[in-house]
């Protein structure tokens, strides 16, 4: 019995180093590699996922869709860490660098988020009219005329703001932030003190997106306008 035991002991170390010398025979492909970075990444262990996909980087010298890939989820995780400057940094070597790359685009699009957050607006329309150039058939179009009037408004260029602020309204098929973009535009005009054009825009929201959170501030900020056009009754019925 003994001897029998010694003997599958024996057969499971061997088999042990048969695994381990294949292993190190056949190490673990660019593509496996890959996939367990992106099982990593789909789990939300970024910070593994992230480090795995710099191993890629590092050791795949083709440039091809899978560095991109690399490349691109590299910076999207250290985006979701929150580590914005690095992320920017890779996002920006895609942009400028791998331009044949399907990641590209949205790369683009993700430094424009990146910099309206740290309040760096000229760059982040730069990103975003470069997207717009380049890409004129992106699903980000509507988006970006939205983030790009945004910034404008922060800014006080009211004008500019209602320019793009008034395409990321007319662009419904590929605008995110549709409700967003509305009010945005109203709020614009109720600086500039057209309140007749913000009450019509204030009032498109409240039609088209009963539901949004932005439509009780609609609500409120309508009386105001109406207060303003000095129409009292309307106002206090809005208020």
């Amino acid at each position: 019995m003994i001897i029998r035991i010694i003997m599958q002991k024996s057969f499971f170390l061997f088999l042990i180093s048969i695994l381990l010398i294949s292993t190190a025979i056949f190490p673990q492909t660019i593509s496996e590699k890959f996939s367990s970075a992106m099982d990593s990444y789909n789990s939300r262990h970024y910070a593994d996922a992230q480090k795995m996909f710099e191993d890629i980087i590092s050791d795949y010298g083709i440039e091809d869709e899978l560095y991109a890939a690399a490349r691109y989820y590299s910076a999207d995780a250290l985006l979701k860490m929150g580590k914005k400057d690095e992320a920017a940094t890779g996002f920006e070597f895609i942009a400028n660098n791998i331009i044949w790359s399907n990641f590209r685009e949205e790369s683009l699009y993700n430094l424009g988020l990146i910099y309206i957050d740290q309040e760096r607006y000229s760059k982040s329309r730069a990103r975003l009219i470069k997207l717009l150039d380049e890409y004129e058939q992106s699903e980000y179009t509507g988006t970006a005329f939205y983030w790009i009037g945004e910034s404008y408004s922060r800014q006080n260029r009211l004008q500019d703001a209602i320019d793009f602020l008034e395409r990321a309204v007319n662009d419904k098929e590929n605008n995110s932030y549709k409700d967003y973009s509305i009010y945005t535009l109203a709020t614009v005009y109720e600086k500039t003190e057209d309140y007749e054009s913000a009450v019509k825009y204030y009032d498109q929201l409240l039609s088209y997106y009963p539901g949004s959170k932005l439509a009780l501030p609609a609500h409120i900020r309508i009386g105001i306008c109406y207060f303003y056009l000095k129409d009292y009754q309307s106002s206090i019925l809005e208020l």
